[in-house]
């Protein structure tokens, strides 16, 4: 994902990038200017907190409050401040996306954003006391406490939530093209497309998803997830009826079954051969091919 410039059409892969090009592209953009496009309900504001310098003495100061206390108490500045906080900071020191409020490590910069507004209270959920940082994120969550039937305004599919029933919407309006490219005007329909195009049309190095419990990185985030779950996380929901053994995946079941029911499906076509896995099957058509 990119971070794009709140003030032109620019998208920039790494934020210190986007960082540098608001400093030196917008020096002229006043805050009036910026803060016209906003209403109070849905306000907000995403700031990078990375080495916060004092622009009056240059002194290094650590957060964001740090640098508030800084310019009132040794400066004698006057700050105007909101009776609910509206910032949510972001600090880009390292490549982990890891929040500026209490360290804790998200696998993407959405999750990093979801996982920071929990952090607000300026609005409270009155059914599970969740907080939220504006009226329209509670607005949005209060869809989750509602259940009902939202049919779709595309096909027969029912929804259970309204916010279902627009993500699903998505899905029509755009053709399922819903991955674009933050370098050009392209989209794909599956996020692995959009990874193979940026990086042969723009030359970008796909970054690696790396375990934390372990040594092994992924090219994707699907198969990162697959791994934690399958290999740190022990799931195995799929279980056998007819012993005590469980798998992580429908097909390793299917497979197992064949030792409880001796059924063989997967036929050779080269000598008939048959067997009762798939697994089974492709190292035997490797004989033929090959000879082993």
């Amino acid at each position: 994902m990119g971070y794009a410039c709140s003030y032109c059409d620019n998208q920039y892969r790494n934020p210190g990038d986007l960082k540098r090009h608001s400093l030196e592209q917008h020096k002229d953009v006043t805050q009036a200017r910026f803060m016209k496009k906003f209403n109070l309900p849905n306000f907000l504001i995403k700031l990078d907190v990375t080495a916060l310098r004092c622009t009056v003495c240059g002194a290094n100061v650590d957060s964001l409050n740090g640098i508030i206390s800084h310019l009132s108490e040794v400066h004698a500045k006057t700050i105007h401040v909101l009776d609910k906080n509206y910032i949510l900071p972001f600090d880009f020191r390292s490549d982990l996306k890891s929040c500026a409020l209490c360290s804790h490590v998200l696998n993407s910069f959405k999750k990093l954003l979801e996982h920071t507004t929990s952090h607000y209270t300026n609005f409270t959920c009155d059914k599970c006391s969740a907080g939220f940082i504006n009226s329209s994120a509670l607005k949005s969550h209060y869809h989750i406490h509602t259940d009902g039937a939202y049919k779709c305004s595309y096909c027969p599919k029912i929804l259970k939530h309204l916010r279902q029933k627009h993500n699903h919407e998505k899905v029509h309006r755009h053709k399922n093209m819903l991955y674009k490219c933050w370098l050009c005007a392209e989209a794909f329909n599956a996020d692995a497309k959009r990874i193979r195009h940026l990086n042969e049309a723009h030359g970008v190095v796909p970054d690696l998803f790396k375990c934390r419990a372990c040594v092994k990185t992924f090219k994707n985030r699907k198969a990162y997830k697959s791994h934690i779950k399958r290999d740190h996380l022990m799931e195995r929901q799929h279980a056998c009826k007819e012993c005590e053994k469980s798998f992580f995946r429908a097909e390793q079941l299917r497979e197992h079954m064949v030792k409880h029911t001796g059924l063989k499906q997967y036929e050779c076509d080269m000598c008939s051969k048959r067997f009762g896995a798939k697994g089974s099957l492709r190292k035997h058509m490797r004989r033929h091919e090959y000879g082993k």
